[in-house]
Formats: C-alpha cells, structure tokens, sequence
C-alpha cells in the first residue's frame, strides 16, 4: 500500500513544471509527462508584456489570451524557441513590429482574434 502511494505521488509531480519555473500566476504543465512538451497558460492577468521564463524553450503551447498586451516587439518571442501554438485572443493587439516572431520556425498556429 505504501509504495502504491508513493508511486501515485511521483507521478502527479512528474507531470507538471515546478512553480518556480513558471511565471507568477501562469499556470505551467506538461503534456503526456514530457519536460520537453510543455504547455504555459497565462490569460485573463491582465499582463501587458510578454511574461518571461527561465524554461521558455520547452514550452510549444502558449495561451495569452484575454490580457492587455497591445504591441508585440521584435524578438517578444526569441526565447520560445520551440512553439508552436500562440494564443492571443482577446489581448488588444494593435501593433505588430516586424521581428516580432523571428526565431520561431516551428510556429504552426497563431489566435490573434
């Protein structure tokens, strides 16, 4: 029973980014307990920058939906270097600076609605 318990424990720890590595009030997890494939979840924060990270080259899913961000600078993204979803619904952009995205050659999905 006690190794049970222990195992079912590691397991739930394995599965999510420790909280010192994710940003305050974002919510980090990983997908299928890969490190490698991670997923950052930082909307309705009312954040108006991107938020940075020390492990942002594992994330491939990142939901800033429903914030303020109104202008993304060039190189915003450069440290997110395996992306592949950006999620920006509902985060007032207005102003795209032309590198805004450069570094980001696995980037399948953009939400900018």
């Amino acid at each position: 029973m006690i190794s049970i318990t222990l195992l079912i424990m590691t397991v739930s720890w394995a599965n999510s980014i420790p909280c010192a590595e994710c940003p305050e009030n974002c919510r980090c997890s990983t997908r299928d307990g890969y490190a490698n494939n991670s997923t950052m979840k930082c909307s309705y924060l009312d954040l108006s920058a991107i938020p940075e990270m020390s492990h942002a080259a594992t994330v491939h899913i990142l939901d800033l939906s429903n914030n303020e961000i109104s202008i993304l600078r060039n190189a915003s993204f450069t440290n997110f270097s395996r992306l592949l979803t950006l999620i920006l619904s509902n985060s007032e952009v207005e102003e795209i600076e032309i590198n805004a995205f450069a570094g980001l050659q696995m980037m399948r999905d953009i939400d900018l609605s």
